[in-house]
C-alpha cells in the first residue's frame, strides 16, 4: 500500500488528451471510427508528460510514451508503448485498452468515448489512466484505490476539508458570494463556525508549542498566548482575531 502518492501527483492521461493531439492532424475519434477498417491501419500519437517541480516550480520533462489508435474485431483499442526502468533494468511495455461509444446526455445525437475498465467485472468505463510508478503501468483510478492512491483531500480529516474548501478571499478576510461574513448587519453562521474552528485550532497549536513548558492546569501567559497566536495567524495567513485580541 502506498499512502505517500495522490492521484493529483501521477502523469495520466485521457480521451480528451487523445482528441486534442488527433485534431492536430485533422481527425478526431469519431470521424477515424467511422472510416471503413480497410481505409487506416493506426494512427501514431506521441505524448510527452510534463510536471511542474515542487520547489521553483519549472516545468520539467517526464516520461515519453507512444500512443497508438488502432481498430479489431472488438473495435477502436488504444495500444500504449514506453519503456520503464524496474530493478535497474530497462523494460519496453506494451497495454492495450479499448474504446467504448456511448450516446452524450448533454447533446442528442452526438456520442463519447471512453476506455473500457478492465480490471471490473462490471465492465465499467473511464476516461483518464494513471501512470503508478510502483508497477510501472498504465491504471484506471478504480484499481489504484487498492494501492491505498487517492486523492490528497480523502486523507484529510473533517477540519482540514473544511479550511480547504474556504477560498483564498474568505482567508483573507474577504466575504464571498456563498460564504459571508455578515448578512444584513448581523454575523452568519458559517462564519462564527469558522471562527470557533479556528480559535479551537489556535489553542491546539499553543498547547502543542508551550503548553509543555507549564505545568499541567497552570494559564498560560497572556503575553505568550498572544505572541503564539500571532505567529500562528502569519503562518495560516489568517488575519488577526478581533475577538481573540479583545479577550486576551
Amino acid at each position: 500500500m502506498c499512502y505517500t502518492l495522490s492521484l493529483e501527483s501521477l502523469p495520466h492521461f485521457g480521451i480528451s488528451d487523445v482528441n486534442r493531439l488527433l485534431q492536430t492532424g485533422g481527425y478526431s475519434l469519431s470521424k477515424l471510427d467511422s472510416l471503413p477498417p480497410e481505409s487506416w491501419k493506426y494512427a501514431y500519437i506521441p505524448l510527452c508528460f510534463t510536471y511542474s517541480d515542487s520547489w521553483t516550480g519549472e516545468r520539467m520533462k517526464g516520461k515519453e510514451v507512444s500512443l497508438y489508435l488502432k481498430r479489431d474485431g472488438d473495435g477502436l483499442y488504444l495500444e500504449i508503448r514506453y519503456s520503464v526502468r524496474l530493478k535497474d533494468r530497462e523494460r519496453n511495455r506494451t497495454l492495450r485498452y479499448y474504446l467504448v461509444r456511448r450516446e452524450s446526455n448533454l447533446i442528442p445525437g452526438t456520442f463519447r468515448y471512453y476506455f473500457l475498465d478492465p480490471y471490473t467485472e462490471e465492465d465499467k468505463l473511464c476516461e483518464k489512466l494513471y501512470y503508478y510508478p510502483e508497477t510501472g503501468d498504465f491504471y484506471p483510478r478504480s484499481c489504484l484505490s487498492t494501492y491505498g492512491v487517492l486523492y490528497s483531500q480523502q486523507r484529510r480529516g473533517h477540519l482540514d476539508r473544511y479550511y480547504l474548501g474556504l477560498t483564498p478571499k474568505l482567508l483573507r478576510g474577504e466575504s464571498t458570494r456563498y460564504r459571508k461574513k455578515h448578512y444584513r448587519g448581523k454575523v452568519t453562521p458559517f462564519w462564527r463556525r469558522y471562527q470557533e474552528l479556528k480559535e479551537r485550532e489556535e489553542e491546539r497549536f499553543i498547547e502543542f508549542v508551550v503548553g509543555s513548558g507549564y505545568a499541567k492546569g497552570l494559564p498560560i501567559p497572556p503575553d505568550v498566548r498572544r505572541e503564539v497566536c500571532e505567529e500562528f495567524r502569519q503562518h495560516s495567513g489568517r488575519k488577526s482575531s478581533t475577538r481573540r485580541d479583545k479577550a486576551s
